[in-house]
């Protein structure tokens, strides 16, 4: 399992196991649960000041090995510390 990006903050189940306890113990809507997440990943957030130093240690390997985590967050500034706001507009598709 990698060590960044999304799918090391996937872990298998993970995503089943929390649509259970929503189903039964729940007291909002799949709807209502999704729609911060989505908000964010459609609008952007800032990068918080560990998130740019992360993406700094890991920067080589984006444009290496992971290209589309290079488009999302090398692509759009040269200084990541610079707080550009990082959208995930095709996760919010999924969402």
């Amino acid at each position: 399992m990698p060590g960044s990006g999304l799918l090391a903050a996937c872990v298998p189940g993970t995503f089943e196991t929390w649509m259970l306890l929503l189903r039964d113990f729940g007291t909002m809507s799949l709807r209502d649960v999704l729609e911060p997440a989505i908000f964010y990943a459609r609008e952007g957030h800032p990068l918080v000041d560990r998130e740019t130093e992360t993406i700094a240690t890991v920067a080589d390997l984006f444009r290496d090995h992971w290209k589309t985590s290079a488009e999302l967050y090398l692509a759009r500034w040269t200084n990541p510390a610079a707080r550009h706001a990082v959208q995930e507009s095709g996760s919010s598709r999924d969402l």
